[in-house]
């Protein structure tokens, strides 16, 4: 097993530019730092101890000095070039992958990033191009792998795994409840699908047998995403091929034994328990499948 890490860009035509790899580009991206966090928090002294009024999380830029090397300075120059045209596609994923898994590049995780300064240096006597590039960072770290669940009335075997690039979970409890494991260190949006006509859905999440998030629909569906993804938040309906339009009409707010209803709600971090209900549940054999990414803030 190759004992370095690995780092590369993804830009908005899907395009990979490779920063460690010298098999696949001519450029380096030595000495990179900002790969911790930073606290933000504020406390109050109380007589010799402090209270903690609130805490959030920094996100930290990642620099360090890109180094452009090839046969000749012209080569140097084309390259650079090649580079600067590269990051211009924006929105850019910047991707990191530790030594335990450097061979296979579905376990890296990503940032969403833009390139916030770039200082070009001179070519030196060593035939280099040494950049000083910072890059910050716009989201939390992210897994590469998907976690998808598959929800069905059909019993299957209890926590059975797939290691696809996208892992599905097949849930052997029915409709009644499945486990869903958030491994990452925050609360993260998810990706809910229903296919199938369904009466009136609601669905629920569960952490320490405490409701903590709830999302009602009004009316009859054949076609359900609810995506509560930060920067993608959306919700979309269909019946019999036809979209529906002001979908956001169709949610049900109201408050039932103490919980508000609330659409785009966050899975939390550890075991929730996912649960669904519907006017037609008894009858209903279409496919519900969860998805999400575990994200992390430092990695």
């Amino acid at each position: 097993m190759a004992e370095y890490r690995k780092f590369w860009l993804v830009n908005s035509l899907g395009n990979k530019y490779y920063l460690s790899d010298d098999s696949k580009s001519k450029a380096f991206f030595s000495s990179p730092t900002g790969f911790g966090f930073k606290s933000n928090h504020k406390t109050k002294k109380v007589n010799n101890s402090e209270l903690l009024i609130s805490e959030g999380l920094d996100m930290i830029d990642i620099s360090g000095e890109l180094v452009f090397y090839n046969s000749s300075p012209n080569a140097i120059y084309s390259d650079y070039q090649e580079f600067i045209n590269f990051i211009k596609f924006r929105p850019l994923k910047f991707h990191y992958l530790t030594p335990n898994f450097v061979d296979d590049e579905s376990y890296s995780f990503y940032s969403d990033v833009l390139i916030s300064n770039i200082v070009k240096g001179e070519m030196s006597s060593d035939s280099m191009m040494r950049v000083q590039m910072t890059i910050h960072r716009l989201s939390q770290w992210l897994d590469a792998k998907e976690q998808v669940y598959e929800i069905s009335n059909i019993v299957t075997d209890i926590g059975k795994y797939y290691p696809l690039v996208r892992p599905y979970h097949y849930s052997g409890n029915g409709f009644g409840s499945t486990l869903i494991h958030n491994n990452g260190t925050d609360e993260v949006g998810f990706i809910i699908t229903m296919d199938g006509t369904i009466q009136n859905p609601i669905f629920s999440l569960y952490q320490n047998n405490i409701r903590y998030g709830v999302c009602a629909l009004t009316g009859t569906y054949t076609h359900i995403v609810v995506d509560s993804v930060d920067g993608e938040s959306h919700l979309y309906l269909e019946r019999d091929g036809s979209s529906i339009s002001n979908p956001e009409q169709r949610q049900d707010f109201s408050i039932r034994d103490g919980t508000a209803y609330f659409t785009w709600c966050k899975l939390k971090v550890g075991e929730s328990i996912f649960t669904l209900t519907a006017g037609n549940i008894d009858t209903f054999d279409g496919k519900i499948e969860l998805a999400f990414k575990n994200s992390y803030f430092s990695v």
